[in-house]
């Protein structure tokens, strides 16, 4: 892939799409509480080891809150500021669709911002 920023929806969709809850699942409302607490400070850092349901967690406080939540899976060729910036953009259209036109533009110029 090149530089540029003109990466096909369907190559977003996955990235910008929650996954699935699992059918059976553990509801863990002390962590989810916490998951709503969070919503009072600016930010907030999920941090556990590999498999211990991380995902899972944030998918279930997803499907039980009011709140507008972007999703945005990243992974390692993400690790180029165009490519970053591009794709978070798109997660922030599937909620607010007007924003980052013009960010859009600028990245997929030959030229991107440094």
């Amino acid at each position: 892939m090149s530089n540029r920023s003109s990466l096909p929806m369907a190559l977003l969709l996955p990235k910008v799409s929650p996954p699935r809850l699992p059918a059976t699942l553990v509801v863990r409302e002390r962590l989810l509480a916490a998951l709503d607490r969070a919503l009072m400070v600016p930010l907030t850092l999920l941090s556990a080891p590999a498999g211990s349901g991380k995902t899972t967690l944030l998918r279930a406080w997803i499907a039980r809150t009011s709140q507008s939540v972007a999703w945005l899976s990243l992974d390692e060729l993400d690790n180029n500021s165009t490519r970053f910036w591009t794709v978070l953009i798109a997660a922030l259209r599937t909620r607010l669709p007007e924003i980052g036109q013009n960010s859009l533009t600028l990245l997929s110029s030959p030229e991107p911002p440094h």
